[in-house]
């Protein structure tokens, strides 16, 4: 066990925004509803991230911040995991949980954000910035009693190295964030708040049935769960999102289609921009995204095909309701023919 840190799990940091875009290394997690108001910016497509559950005594944290998970530590990361992520099966990873979010895909050669505009700053700083942003330098992910561990290892983080902005401690023209175990500045705890009940909507509304549909084959073989890396993520097509929220109602399955018409033009505009980089990175996640278009293709022309019959599915009147309503589905929406762009892309590439 390492020699924590004097006060280790009682100190004070503070936190200072310069607008140096060095945070924004990537494409965001964004909840579906985020998704779906940017869907003319962000590639949607689903992330699978393996969660550890840490056990009494495990090192937490790294270098002088580490400290030894207490048993009130556990219980905090349990708490989280029964809330928003899924149980792998004891047999197959028992200290592992699976989180299903959706997320913009990022693509090398570009803006690692698609949202990072002209000197650093955020596009849609002011016109809905997904919560996932807003919480940093926090991870909602993490209980708020250890977001201290979050702020020391991302001062040292390369993402964050020379901005400058995570101090410990109060110093002047910076905003303090944590205190002790206790995240004290309102807007943080806010963003943190929202970040989490959008993680929760996500889990009930299209999450769970994710899991079950991938679970058979993902999740309980152990070398298919071995393609998930221990750090990061495996980046799939957001088609079963998609076709887990079509079921709940004609609406939801409009606006699907919707999307996905959005999706495909998107793709189509992204291919075109990054054929100039030709990287082996660059040129992998290109293949990505064309897999993506075809399938997203695939997928609008299906439900255009059988939209009568989804209508007639198995979600109660309730269910659909408060789909459409976490949807913000407040506008008619009608059947339209994908749009030229995505059908010159496709018929390319199949």
């Amino acid at each position: 066990m390492p020699q924590q840190a004097p006060n280790a799990r009682c100190n004070t940091w503070s936190f200072h925004c310069s607008a140096c875009g060095k945070c924004c290394n990537c494409a965001p997690a964004l909840s579906l509803p985020e998704l779906f108001f940017h869907q003319s910016r962000f590639v949607g497509c689903l992330a699978i991230r393996k969660m550890k559950r840490p056990r009494p005594g495990n090192i937490l944290g790294s270098g002088h911040s580490a400290v030894a998970a207490s048993e009130a530590d556990c219980a905090a990361f349990g708490e989280i995991a029964e809330t928003y992520f899924h149980r792998i099966r004891r047999y197959v990873e028992s200290d592992y949980d699976i989180l299903l979010e959706t997320h913009g895909f990022s693509t090398p050669g570009l803006d690692p954000c698609p949202a990072l505009g002209s000197e650093g700053k955020c596009a849609i700083h002011t016109n809905r910035k997904p919560a996932g942003c807003r919480t940093v330098p926090l991870d909602a992910l993490v209980p708020d009693r250890l977001q201290n561990l979050v702020l020391a290892e991302r001062q040292i983080d390369a993402h964050f190295s020379g901005a400058n902005c995570i101090k410990r401690g109060t110093n002047a023209g910076t905003l303090p964030l944590i205190r002790g175990p206790t995240v004290i500045d309102r807007h943080s705890n806010e963003a943190i708040a929202e970040r989490r009940r959008n993680l929760q909507a996500d889990k009930l509304f299209w999450g769970d049935a994710v899991f079950q549909l991938l679970e058979p084959e993902l999740f309980s073989v152990p070398s298919s769960l071995a393609r998930i890396p221990a750090s990061g993520f495996l980046i799939m097509s957001i088609a079963p999102v998609l076709s887990a929220i079509a079921e709940r109602s004609e609406r939801c399955l409009l606006r699907c289609v919707e999307y996905l018409e959005s999706q495909v033009a998107l793709i189509d505009k992204v291919l075109q921009a990054s054929r100039l980089y030709t990287t082996e990175r660059a040129a992998a996640s290109l293949t990505q995204l064309e897999a993506f278009a075809r399938t997203n293709w695939a997928l609008c022309n299906a439900m255009q095909t059988r939209r009568v019959i989804r209508a007639r599915g198995g979600a109660s009147a309730e269910q659909s309701a408060a789909t459409e309503a976490w949807l913000e589905l407040t506008t008619k929406l009608t059947p339209r023919a994908p749009s030229e762009s995505g059908k010159r892309h496709v018929s390319k590439d199949s």
